[in-house]
């Protein structure tokens, strides 16, 4: 994990960080038999809702939808407690 920091530019989180919960904010998908063709789209929370973005298309999509996908990539925030 040190050997990331200089890519990261942050140092690992503290213990209390540690114990902060992750929040799912994105997802990528692939569609196709081979990441060099094929076609990547990627699903986006805003606020309570999920967006899917394929090339120039965004539509509106429920949460199910996103939890059936075929994930190559989720991304996550960590969820800073207010104390």
């Amino acid at each position: 994990l040190h050997d990331a920091l200089p890519i990261c530019g942050r140092a690992p989180p503290s213990p209390a960080e540690a114990l902060e919960p992750l929040h799912l904010y994105a997802v990528v998908e692939h569609l196709g038999s081979r990441a060099s063709s094929g076609h990547y789209l990627c699903y986006v929370r805003m606020g309570d809702q999920w967006l899917k973005m394929s090339d120039a298309l965004v539509t509106r999509v429920e949460e199910a939808d996103v939890l059936k996908a075929k994930a190559v990539m989720l991304m996550y925030e960590r969820v800073h407690s207010d104390s």
